[in-house]
């Protein structure tokens, strides 16, 4: 049943539509449900919605924190996207605390070599 309601998240988005009132009743431990939570954020990030993506995007890191740990490259993106809304908002001490958790993520799991945790320590 979750990926139905990811399909739903992805028409949603293709739609634009800010008009979402979901019901999801599927078991919160689920790992499309994180997806699509994730896909929700994602949507109601780009239409400025912040308050309702961090939600989501919260809903989505809980989720994964429970089935893949704390330490998953998974969540270090998840990480990021809300590190991202954070500094789009201006809250930078936010923005650097999630930034930080998903460089840790990242470079505990892939490495220093690594093209992304390298293009990111050259921006910062």
């Amino acid at each position: 049943m979750a990926h139905i309601y990811n399909n739903m998240a992805v028409v949603y988005d293709m739609q634009n539509n800010p008009n979402i009132s979901m019901m999801i009743k599927h078991s919160e431990n689920h790992p499309n449900m994180a997806t699509s939570y994730n896909n929700l954020g994602a949507l109601h990030s780009r239409l400025g919605n912040t308050d309702k993506a961090l939600d989501y995007w919260n809903r989505s890191v809980a989720i994964k924190l429970k089935i893949l740990g704390d330490n998953h490259p998974e969540l270090a993106s998840s990480y990021h996207k809300i590190a991202i809304l954070y500094e789009e908002q201006g809250d930078l001490d936010k923005a650097l605390e999630y930034f930080n958790k998903s460089l840790d993520i990242r470079l505990s799991s892939v490495g220093t070599s690594n093209a992304d945790v390298t293009t990111y320590h050259c921006l910062s």
